[in-house]
């Protein structure tokens, strides 16, 4: 089943604040480098959310939701705050999927929708970091590039130190 992508406003996050919270920390639990460590319970993801609604609601970011079969299946962030020489670009952040939802389109669905968004936005360059593998062939299938790896950028969910991935993408 192909997902449905909308935007999520700040006022829309209570509402849905239970199922993102639920996915988040199924997926930093899973090993997600996304910047927590294990073990993650809801409420630290709720406590994520309540300051990304802060964020939506000053329009320093955009967000997205996945929903496939009428539930949440994965989510995107469009980061725009940007000082003035740099309003010409936007970071991807925290892309999101479900573990019992993934190797369905939902990331590749997400990403082209975060493409989309910053485009709106007029912003013409993208730019994200990512530990993994998978995430990486992704992005590399949709057109980003590599501009390097940092060794020991972040920890890991188990708290290793690991090298990240900076990617960026040129928007058309």
């Amino acid at each position: 089943m192909k997902p449905v992508i909308r935007e999520i406003r700040s006022e829309d996050i209570r509402s849905i604040l239970e199922d993102l919270s639920s996915i988040m920390a199924a997926c930093v639990n899973e090993g997600a480098s996304i910047g927590y460590l294990t073990p993650f319970g809801v409420e630290e993801a709720k406590a994520f959310w309540t300051f990304v609604r802060g964020t939506l609601e000053s329009g320093a970011r955009r967000m997205l939701i996945a929903e496939t079969g009428g539930h949440i299946t994965g989510t995107v962030q469009v980061g725009l705050d940007m000082p003035p020489n740099g309003r010409h670009r936007a970071d991807i952040m925290k892309l999101m999927v479900g573990p019992a939802s993934r190797k369905q389109g939902i990331g590749k669905a997400l990403m082209l929708a975060a493409e989309d968004t910053a485009r709106q936005e007029r912003r013409t360059l993208l730019v994200l970091d990512t530990a993994g593998d998978e995430a990486e062939r992704l992005y590399k299938t949709l057109g980003w590039t590599v501009a390097g790896k940092v060794p020991a950028y972040a920890r890991s969910t188990t708290g290793v130190l690991e090298a990240t991935t900076i990617m960026w993408k040129m928007l058309g």
